[in-house]
């Protein structure tokens, strides 16, 4: 029997035996967002929805006006935020494109080629500015005017470090640049981009494909992608020696602007690697690489999903290779070079700008990227991209992090995406129709057997579920009208307000809705259908029709996040009813007594430390129905003061699920119990004590 059939069959035997379904919601019909009250526009090439749902900025041309524009989505008003006559014969703001906007909608980051800021602006290549809609700018496009004393609208971001004035580049026509949808912090202020040729980004001569943050309050411009000293370990704050990005990518930044995310090459030059690793030996090699910027320059860059993994718990000092505890989650990922067709080893054998570029939850601690890694078990070489998400919490090795979510031998690609604030939601783009990997499941219609364009798909991490986006108005594939010249690399654009709940993406499908007649692409927007209880305006007029019911695998699903406290949690996503129970084993110093020949004859006791496997810790947990279930370990006192040193504690957790009348259910993780010592507040120095003066009595006495 196939699984799906054995789905269907356990389906009707749910509802023979009266197993309510759970409640979901449903997907909303697409709606046109790129229009005025007037006319639709002329085309879109990239969009963004800002946090709070009320905005669209796009690229693109309405109303007369090319460049950037930004909807209001409550009373359809369109503004420009860095746009021209689109029938002028030079517009003023020439080569705007891939927008990002902070979670109110009222700053706006871009890349341009036009001077907006011409006092500090020199450079005549592209640069990065952000546009502040409360500030009015020049008509038509015009740039800022310095001699007319008032502020200018347009804030240029790839900046000299501490100044107002632009970088300056060796190679003309090249310059800097910022990623679509993910370049901007939720309140605007913080903006990650990228140089396309050598600069003084760190000083003279800094190589090209430097990663960048610039802080617009404070002016100042921080070197992400900062050379590793190899010895020490410790971040040099210098710039890589070559490219440290791959060329035609740009960077992420979280929402709290505290992470960085990018597709990097030089791995060897910027984050840790083992001996024998193809980060180290291959070239080219690409590989996603993750910085919180925001706990301060020493804080390494780190390998989101590497072929080496020399941070896993186990994994030794001078580790290689050779040692399974130190391989990440794919090691035979630099099999994927093949210079005769043009591919690089590493993620992306063939990486383009939104191909290559991760996405990120809001506060950073999750992403998700696009790869390429060989097809386990056997290892299968293959070009088809997929979609994969990663767990960033230290502690955690890579091959517990990472989780694969589509897996495909022979079909299409993927070639966009965008995860939501929670880091629960994944939207993706691609003309694949199968999806044989499971969970996580896919529900609802069955995806059109011929694609011409890409469907968005939409990925719900808690519900283990996957849904096509964009549905048309007959059910079919999207369509543009005219078959064959599909490109399975049309970026989409997706991006989530902060609730998840709403996605906006770029489509050329010209049946999405009942009437899109200007032939070109255009954003559109799917909400929920069903919104929370008690939302004014909703009116329930008889029951919903009860849902599919998708029986839910029998797996366990389960990851560790070592806690400051030197406990660890797992957190086990479990199929039904049962008894989760940890037990933690490691290698621990023990005292034996032994007992010695003496000289003259006898036996004597002597006590030796040697080192032996022990249970550490052991804990269980009833749980009382499927979903997430969190179990916090502690180790047992005897073993305390190892998790309170330096290095803490390695070891190996195996972790069951039991459930009457079902098979238990393994899994098995590498783990660190390590304490972190809080701060100590410097103590308050005491007041010297004042001498009070004696009162003096009207007869000039004092008064004692």
């Amino acid at each position: 029997m196939s699984r799906r059939g054995g789905i269907a069959i356990l389906v009707g035997l749910l509802a023979a035996v009266g197993v309510a379904p759970a409640a979901r919601a449903e997907l909303g019909a697409p709606r046109l967002l790129t229009l005025s009250d007037r006319e639709q526009s002329d085309g879109v090439t990239a969009a963004a929805l800002s946090a709070d749902g009320r905005y669209l900025v796009f690229a693109g041309s309405l109303g007369g006006e090319t460049g950037i524009l930004r909807r209001d989505l409550r009373d359809g008003a369109v503004e420009p935020v860095a746009a021209g006559d689109a029938y002028a014969a030079t517009r003023a703001i020439q080569g705007s494109a891939d927008p990002s906007v902070s979670a109110d909608g009222r700053y706006v980051s871009f890349t341009t080629d036009a001077a907006l800021d011409p006092a500090d602006d020199t450079n005549a290549v592209a640069d990065v500015y952000v546009r502040d809609m409360d500030v009015a700018a020049p008509p038509g496009g015009a740039p800022c005017d310095p001699a007319a004393g008032t502020s200018c609208a347009y804030t240029l971001v790839s900046a000299v470090d501490g100044s107002a004035a632009g970088l300056s580049y060796a190679t003309p026509g090249q310059g800097a640049a910022a990623a679509p949808r993910q370049a901007i912090s939720a309140d605007g202020r913080a903006v990650a981009f990228v140089t396309n040729a050598d600069s003084d980004l760190a000083g003279p001569g800094t190589r090209a494909g430097q990663v960048a943050v610039r802080d617009l309050d404070r002016r100042s411009t921080t070197l992400v992608s900062a050379r590793r000293d190899p010895a020490s370990g410790a971040m040099t704050g210098q710039p890589v020696p070559g490219r440290a990005v791959t060329a035609g990518t740009a960077a992420a930044i979280s929402a709290d602007g505290t992470t960085v995310a990018w597709s990097g090459q030089r791995i060897g030059d910027q984050a840790a690697t083992v001996a024998g690793d193809p980060a180290a030996t291959t070239d080219p090699y690409n590989e996603p690489l993750w910085r919180r910027i925001a706990d301060g320059p020493s804080v390494p860059t780190r390998r989101v999903a590497g072929a080496g993994d020399p941070e896993a718990p186990g994994c030794p000092a001078g580790g290689s290779m050779a040692d399974a505890a130190c391989q990440g989650p794919y090691p035979n990922i630099g099999d994927n070079a093949n210079a005769e067709q043009g591919a690089q080893g590493g993620w992306v054998p063939t990486p383009g700008a939104l191909l290559a570029l991760p996405s990120l939850s809001a506060d950073g601690r999750t992403v998700a990227f696009l790869g390429s890694p060989p097809i386990p078990p056997q290892n299968t070489i293959t070009a088809n991209v997929d979609l994969f998400v990663a767990d960033m919490d230290a502690g955690l090795a890579r091959r517990a992090a990472v989780r694969r979510l589509t897996q495909d031998f022979g079909g299409a690609t993927l070639s966009d995406l965008a995860l939501s604030a929670d880091g629960r939601r994944i939207a993706f783009a691609t003309v694949r129709t199968t999806f044989a990997l499971a969970p996580p499941f896919y529900l609802g219609v069955t995806p059109p057997v011929l694609a011409d364009l890409p469907e968005l798909y939409l990925v719900d991490l808690d519900g283990q579920s996957l849904r096509r986006v964009s549905r048309t108005v007959d059910g079919g594939a999207s369509t543009d009208g005219h078959p064959g010249g599909t490109n399975p690399f049309t970026p989409s654009y997706p991006s989530f307000d902060a609730t998840g709940r709403m996605v906006a993406w770029v489509s050329a499908a010209d049946n999405l809705v009942a009437v899109d007649a200007n032939g070109a692409a255009d954003a559109f927007l799917v909400e929920d259908r069903v919104p929370p209880a008690g939302v004014p305006g909703r009116v329930d007029i008889s029951a919903p029709p009860p849902a599919p019911v998708v029986p839910r695998a029998w797996t366990l699903a389960l990851r560790a996040v070592g806690l400051r406290d030197g406990t660890v949690r797992f957190d086990a996503t479990v199929p039904g009813v049962g008894v989760l129970r940890a037990t933690i084993t490691a290698t621990v110093p023990v005292v034996r007594h032994v007992a010695v020949r003496k000289r003259g004859g006898g036996h004597r006791t002597v006590t030796r430390r040697v080192l032996a496997r022990r249970q550490v810790a052991a804990r269980s947990l009833v749980v009382r129905g499927p979903g997430l279930s969190r179990l916090t370990v502690r180790v047992t006192k005897a073993y305390s003061s190892l998790v309170k040193a330096e290095a803490g504690l390695d070891a190996r957790a195996k972790v069951t699920f039991a459930a009457p009348a079902r098979a238990t259910l393994h899994d098995a993780l590498d783990v660190r119990f390590r304490a972190v010592a809080a701060a100590k507040k410097p103590k308050a120095t005491k007041k010297p004590k004042t001498t009070k003066k004696p009162k003096t009595t009207k007869k000039g006495k004092a008064k004692r």
